[in-house]
């Protein structure tokens, strides 16, 4: 795992949490996997690798009546992507698992030296995986790209188990983040 970019920055997170754990602070861990190469180390690069993975029920979307830039862009994955659907789902999935394992790690070292910490996790982007026929990330509002996750964890359960489906935007975290301190 140390050839990752993923291992050298939770190993910097959790020294970071180890050495500041009696003082106030603010860190951001941000993690450049799962995307292109999709590198993670074995066991996670192979445990998909003979997965059956279904075609999306709108995979074979012909994009006729969507914008001129979306028809480009699937002609382009079409003919140029260099993985196969079979491999783009091993080699993203299997990243996405070191990914969360790597983060598991991070938090682990929050709950052990912080347990008062606030914890956010978001996503930059989702990830159109051939949905309507395209790869990757572009200019589109799809729900593929577009439904990313946001999990806060306050400390002592002030707000226990909630969930919304509302609307909600990364210019929502300053000030939640504010509002708290």
């Amino acid at each position: 795992a140390d050839f990752t970019y993923g291992h050298r920055v939770s190993n910097r997170a959790i020294d970071f949490i180890c050495r500041h754990k009696d003082e106030d602070f603010f860190l951001v861990v941000s993690y450049d996997e799962p995307h292109h190469p999709f590198l993670s180390p074995k066991p996670f690069s192979e445990m998909y690798k003979n997965a059956n993975f279904k075609p999306f029920d709108n995979e074979n979307d012909d994009l006729s009546r969507k914008p001129i830039h979306q028809q480009v862009w699937a002609e382009y994955i079409h003919d140029h992507y260099e993985y196969s659907r079979e491999e783009f789902f091993q080699l993203f999935f299997g990243a996405n698992a070191f990914i969360d394992d790597e983060i598991g790690r991070v938090v682990q070292s929050i709950d052990e030296y912080t347990p008062n910490a606030m914890v956010i996790y978001t996503s930059d982007h989702g990830e159109m995986m051939f949905a309507h026929g395209l790869a990757k990330k572009g200019p589109a509002m799809y729900e593929e790209i577009t439904n990313i996750p946001l999990i806060v964890r306050f400390p002592g359960n002030l707000i226990a188990n909630s969930e919304s489906n509302l609307l909600v935007s990364h210019i929502d975290i300053t000030p939640t983040v504010l509002d708290y301190f």
